[in-house]
């Protein structure tokens, strides 16, 4: 990405921020302009989708944002299993820039632990069963070598 940004781009990145952040917070109808003007203001002196956004406020906490079950989208409040689906789609979003947007590290989940478990367990299961089918096994250690004995002179 360029290090500036149209005007057309700068407005498209707010709206995106703005629609889901409305989709996840009632807001009042009156104050719904008030808040895409607050959203695009940030968004342009940041430079667009992943600058140096302050002022924007998440909308969880960031320490109740991670669950067993559960990760929160700190752009519209709704909770996910995966995040990294619905910040590309609903938000057009990348982790990196929604880690950067929040000032967040750069292991910070986006897929809830109970969903990486399962995904794990499932991965196991289905790759021993692929080896099981198909007669593959796991290579054997080799025995160590036995030293040659030494002649005699």
């Amino acid at each position: 990405m360029t290090d500036t940004l149209t005007k057309a781009q700068v407005f498209q990145a707010a709206a995106t921020v703005a629609s889901g952040y409305l989709a996840g917070n009632k807001t009042p109808l009156e104050d719904v302009s008030a808040v895409f003007a607050k959203i695009l203001e940030i968004v342009a002196a940041a430079g667009g989708p992943g600058g140096n956004i302050t002022g924007l406020e998440p909308a969880a906490k960031f320490d109740e944002s991670v669950g067993r079950d559960f990760i929160v989208c700190l752009v519209c409040g709704k909770k996910l299993r995966s995040l990294k689906h619905h910040l590309r789609s609903l938000h057009s979003l990348t982790p990196e820039h929604y880690r950067s947007m929040w000032n967040l590290p750069d292991n910070y989940p986006m897929v809830a632990e109970e969903l990486a478990e399962v995904r794990s367990t499932v991965s196991r299961k289905t790759q021993a069963d692929f080896k099981a089918a198909h007669g593959i096994s796991l290579p054997q250690a080799k025995p160590p070598k036995q030293p040659k004995p030494r002649k005699e002179t």
